[in-house]
């Protein structure tokens, strides 16, 4: 079973990179939508989901790479930079339908 195993096991590290990408990608797919949606340039949203998206990429190769439990660990950094253009995003898009 996967919840017995740890950061050392492969299988362990596969599983959560799965479901981690799943929890993250909705709020981005939420806030994408409704970006392009009312309007918004195309520009920002562009740049911010391909920022998140590379972001995202290297975050899950990390996560099947490093073994390991310290945090913050390399992957940390990634999953930040996804979250702040997340972020970015979303004040945009506040911005946007107060204006």
């Amino acid at each position: 079973m996967v919840g017995d195993l740890s950061h050392e096991s492969f299988v362990f590290r596969s599983h959560r990179t799965f479901i981690n990408s799943q929890e993250n990608l909705l709020l981005m797919l939420g806030t994408v939508t409704v970006a392009i949606a009312v309007g918004m340039d195309a520009a920002w949203v562009a740049g911010c989901v391909w920022v998140y998206a590379i972001a995202r990429l290297v975050h899950m190769v990390l996560y099947y790479i490093i073994a390991t439990e310290k945090n913050p660990s390399p992957r940390s950094y990634f999953y930040m930079i996804g979250f702040v253009a997340n972020f970015v995003l979303l004040v945009q898009l506040g911005m946007h339908l107060l204006a």
